[in-house]
């Protein structure tokens, strides 16, 4: 089941901007498949489904819902 999470874009904006500088990825097109490698690699208990040029259209989905949980209560989402 896929759901939208508010406020995760603003929590890693700028960690995501270091992960795609280290990928070497500036061009605009590669923005969706990046943001999915970046949220799998950051190992919250989600995997993004669909990512929009505007962060609040992204969904997601709970692979791990312990992993998630501790997620939620670290970040406050």
């Amino acid at each position: 089941m896929a759901f939208k999470i508010n406020n995760i874009y603003h929590t890693f904006v700028s960690e995501f901007t270091n992960f795609r500088r280290d990928k070497n990825y500036y061009d605009d097109v590669l923005i969706n498949v990046t943001w999915k490698e970046f949220i799998k690699s950051k190992d919250l208990g989600i995997l993004c489904i669909t990512s929009n040029l505007c962060s609040s259209l992204d969904e997601y989905e709970i692979i791990d819902k312990k992993k998630w949980m501790l997620s939620k209560l670290k970040y406050g989402f």
